[in-house]
């Protein structure tokens, strides 16, 4: 009897100690932002001197409380242009473009709060109004996605078992 109680406390260790593991791993993947199934927002702007970490690290608790993607699952990246010519003319300070790269498990509804969020919010974090703000989105097809050391195949969310409708 008590070898059976010393094999199941070493058994409940063991597997204890392995999931502690993988969800440290995972907390670890998610706070580098490494998560191959995050949405993504790449921001496009001119040169500029705005601390553009700070507009994101906003953008992204803005988006957590007004779209329910809080900044652990939306990656943020922000890349400048040399210039811009806007009308035949040098432009500074506008536009700003952004790319929204969404995931094809996600509704069209939360796509659509999603967009209205982040334009609300850019145009609070960096001063640029909102008609100078241009949001694209990406929606990956079946196949044409190269994603966590694979092609693709079906759409579903991490971890389900069937795809999303």
């Amino acid at each position: 009897m008590q070898r059976k109680i010393t094999r199941l406390f070493t058994w409940a260790l063991f597997l204890t100690l392995a999931f502690q593991g993988t969800a440290l791993a995972s907390a670890e993947l998610a706070q580098q932002g490494l998560d191959p199934a995050d949405p993504m927002v790449r921001i496009t702007s001119g040169k500029t001197n705005m601390d553009v970490v700070a507009v994101m690290e906003a953008v992204g608790r803005d988006l957590g409380t007004g779209a329910g993607l809080g900044p652990e699952l939306v990656t943020y990246y922000w890349q400048t242009f040399d210039a811009i010519v806007l009308a035949g003319k040098p432009s500074v300070n506008k536009p700003l473009f952004v790319d929204l790269y969404v995931p094809c498990f996600l509704p069209q509804a939360k796509v659509e709060k999603v967009l209205t969020v982040l334009a609300d919010s850019l145009a609070k974090h960096t001063g640029i109004a909102q008609k100078w703000i241009f949001i694209h989105t990406h929606f990956p097809k079946e196949n044409q996605v190269y994603i966590d050391g694979q092609v693709m195949r079906g759409c579903k969310a991490p971890g389900a078992s069937t795809p999303a409708k």
